[in-house]
């Protein structure tokens, strides 16, 4: 779940323990459809959720892995929107 930070942790946790610490690339590419009704009628926590998890959920990734990634002198980062 990329709009937890929990999870984010919990997942670089898992995954740097049988990777022997290793983290070589991330891809971003987790994403949902915003509100797809009228602009005044939509839902504004849709939104914020849309936002939270499009936005916010690869920014949260990227922290996560950045100080793998800088430890070993490399990695590669993937953003797809």
């Amino acid at each position: 779940d990329v709009a937890s930070d929990s999870s984010v942790c919990a997942f670089i946790k898992n995954v740097t323990s049988w990777s022997s610490g290793r983290i070589d690339i991330l891809v971003n590419n987790a994403g949902i459809s915003g509100p797809i009704e009228e602009l005044e009628q939509a839902d504004w926590q849709d939104w914020i959720a849309t936002i939270e998890i499009n936005l916010l959920g690869s920014v949260r990734m990227c922290r996560a892995v950045l100080p793998v990634m800088k430890s070993l002198g490399r990695g590669k980062i993937i953003q797809i929107s």
